[in-house]
């Protein structure tokens, strides 16, 4: 039996990663997590995020300013929010609500290893609960 490979996406915040968003190609992010840059984690969008579920992907993380230290004022608020709304519709259907986290990073974090540790508590939490359809 083949091992489970969970496809997880790891949405960043353009803003909290500007300063070490060249370390992407110093650092090996494994092959089954997509990184998507947000302008902002403000700008997750429910929608997008349910509809990505639906399509087969097993995890979402989302890395966002540290909570008070947000350029956009409150955007890592609302993605915290959203996040949350999400949290609920998933477990309505009947989806593990822990399938999508997020992440706030410390303004002196280097930001790739944030990424990275992310995708691995990602990817180890979603191992455990196997692909998201059966």
């Amino acid at each position: 039996m083949p091992v489970f490979r969970p496809k997880i996406i790891g949405y960043y915040c353009q803003y909290c990663a500007y300063l070490s968003d060249d370390n992407f190609g110093k650092v090996k992010i494994p092959s089954n997590v997509k990184k998507c840059k947000l302008l902002c984690s403000g700008k997750l969008d429910i929608l997008n995020i349910l509809e990505t579920f639906e399509s087969g992907i097993d995890g979402i993380f989302v890395v966002g300013c540290k909570e008070d230290e947000c350029r956009n004022i409150n955007g890592n608020s609302r993605a915290s929010r959203r996040v949350n709304y999400i949290k609920k519709i998933l477990e309505q259907i009947g989806i593990s609500s822990e399938r999508i986290a997020v992440y706030n990073i410390e303004p002196e974090s280097l930001f790739s290893n944030v990424f990275l540790e992310a995708s691995a508590e990602m990817g180890k939490k979603i191992r455990g609960l196997g692909p998201i359809y059966k």
